[in-house]
C-alpha cells in the first residue's frame, strides 16, 4: 500500500475510533414543529426528552411554543474508502462536507464533495462539486433561498459547471418525523467541456426534497433536482440524491447512499447517466 492510501487509512481509523471513545459531539436538532405551532405538553416533553434538547440556546426553548433554536454553525462530514492490491491495484475515496447554521429567518449552508477512483494506476473518477446556499423564511410555510453550485467531471469531459440560482420553495407537509418541500426556481448555467467553448445559457430549477426519521435517530434523505438549461436543452441535468443513515455512537453514523446525475444528450457521444453507490460514515459536530 502506497503512503497516501496508507495516511488516508490511518485517517479514517482514527475518526471511527475517536467517535466510539465518546469524543464526538452532535450537535441538536431543531425541532420539527411548526413555527408557533402549541402541540400538547405531553408530546413537547417527549420531543424535548428524545433528544431536542437545544445546548448552548437551551434558554430560548419554550415546550409550548416549538421554534427552531438558533445555534452555531454545525459541521458534518462522510468518507468512503477502499483500496486493493495483488493482482488486483485499485483505490476509490469519496468525501463530503456540509456546515450549516440556523438563525431564524435565515439558513445559511456551505458544502463541498469529491470522489476520486485509480484502477491500475490510471485515474477513472475524478468529480468535485461545491454548494454556497441561503435561505430566508417567508412565512411558517414558505421560504426563498439563492444558492450557487459547481461541477467538475474529468472522465465525461466537464471541466467545470457554474449554476447560479434562486426562487422560492414551499413546504408541502410536515409531520415531527418527515417533512416534504418543493422549490422553483431561475437562474444560469455557465459550462466548459473539454474542447468546447464556455457557453452561457439562462437555466430554470425544480426541485422535490424528502426526508424521514425514526426514533433511533435513523434517518433517510431524498432529493430529486432537474436543472432544464433553456440554451440548449440536451445539456439539461437530473439529478436524485438518495441517502439513509444509522447512528452507531454520538456523532457517528453509518451512510449508505446513491446519486444518479443524467444529462439528456452530453457532446462527444459520452454517457448520459452517471450512477454513484456510497457506503460509509458521517461524523456530526
Amino acid at each position: 500500500m502506497s503512503p497516501v492510501r496508507a495516511a488516508f487509512v490511518a485517517a479514517l481509523s482514527f475518526v471511527v475510533a475517536g467517535a466510539l471513545a465518546g469524543t464526538a459531539f452532535a450537535a441538536p436538532e431543531s425541532a420539527p414543529f411548526l413555527p408557533g405551532e402549541k402541540p400538547d405538553a405531553g408530546r413537547a416533553s417527549a420531543h424535548l426528552a428524545g433528544g431536542a434538547d437545544c445546548g448552548p440556546c437551551i434558554e430560548k426553548c419554550d415546550p409550548d411554543v416549538m421554534v427552531p433554536c438558533e445555534r452555531a454553525w454545525k459541521l458534518k462530514a462522510g468518507l468512503a474508502l477502499s483500496s486493493t492490491s495483488g493482482n488486483t491495484d485499485t483505490f476509490s475515496l469519496v468525501g463530503d462536507v456540509l456546515l450549516t447554521r440556523i438563525a431564524k429567518p435565515w439558513t445559511f449552508k456551505v458544502g463541498g464533495a469529491f470522489v476520486y477512483q485509480e484502477n491500475e494506476g490510471d485515474t477513472t473518477a475524478e468529480r468535485y462539486a461545491g454548494l454556497l446556499r441561503v435561505e430566508r423564511d417567508l412565512d411558517q410555510w414558505t421560504y426563498a433561498f439563492a444558492q450557487l453550485t459547481y461541477d467538475k467531471d474529468e472522465p465525461a469531459g466537464l471541466d467545470y459547471r457554474w449554476t447560479p440560482t434562486a426562487g422560492v420553495g414551499r413546504v408541502l407537509w410536515r409531520a415531527p418525523d418527515q417533512e416534504l418541500k418543493a422549490e422553483v426556481g431561475g437562474g444560469m448555467t455557465i459550462e466548459k467541456r473539454l474542447g468546447l467553448e464556455e457557453t452561457q445559457d439562462p437555466s430554470g430549477y425544480f426541485g422535490v426534497h424528502y426526508w424521514k426519521s425514526w426514533e433511533d435517530k435513523r434517518k433517510f434523505t431524498a432529493d430529486l433536482d432537474f436543472t432544464p438549461n433553456f440554451g440548449d436543452f440536451d445539456l439539461s441535468l437530473t439529478r436524485l440524491a438518495l441517502a439513509y443513515s444509522w447512528p452507531v455512537a454520538k456523532g457517528l453514523s453509518i451512510v449508505a447512499g446513491a446519486r444518479f446525475d443524467y444529462v439528456i444528450e452530453p457532446p462527444d457521444d459520452r454517457e448520459s447517466l452517471d450512477t454513484l453507490l456510497i457506503l460509509g460514515v458521517t461524523y456530526e459536530m
